[in-house]
């Protein structure tokens, strides 16, 4: 843990695999009374994740904030496109990607699983013709 961390935080580490591609990351945030800002608490391991989780622990380091940040052009586009549909929903835009609320695509959840559908079905249909090739 880092110097600075509340003894009572424990870094939780949602890194997942499958093979050796890790399917995304979480890091905290903590307040850091020194600077009067947060700094981020993260853990080792590779830099590139389609998406990757921050909780933000506000300055009694009590219940965390959850944000999503989208750095991957094909998820964020699916995210985008779920969102366009959803009047109380936005993001934030930034260079690398976007960055969401978690209760943002929770409220979403049925439209992404059905563009999930539609996706898996029109690649497996482009993947079938092309096999002949």
């Amino acid at each position: 843990m880092p110097p600075g961390s509340p003894a009572s935080l424990q870094i939780l580490t949602l890194e997942r695999s499958t093979g050796n591609k890790e399917e995304f990351k979480t890091v905290d945030e903590v307040w850091d009374k020194g600077t009067g800002g947060y700094k981020t608490v993260e853990s080792p391991g590779s830099t590139e994740y389609p998406f990757v989780v921050r909780r933000r622990f506000g300055k009694l380091n009590t219940d965390p904030e959850y944000y999503i940040d989208i750095d991957s052009e094909g998820l964020r586009a699916i995210v985008l496109h779920a969102l366009d549909n959803n009047n109380n929903a936005s993001a934030y835009i930034r260079e690398e990607g976007i960055t969401v609320d978690l209760s943002i695509p929770l409220n979403c959840l049925l439209q992404l699983k059905d563009r999930l559908a539609t996706l898996s079905e029109h690649l497996k249909r482009l993947v079938k013709f092309l096999k002949p090739f």
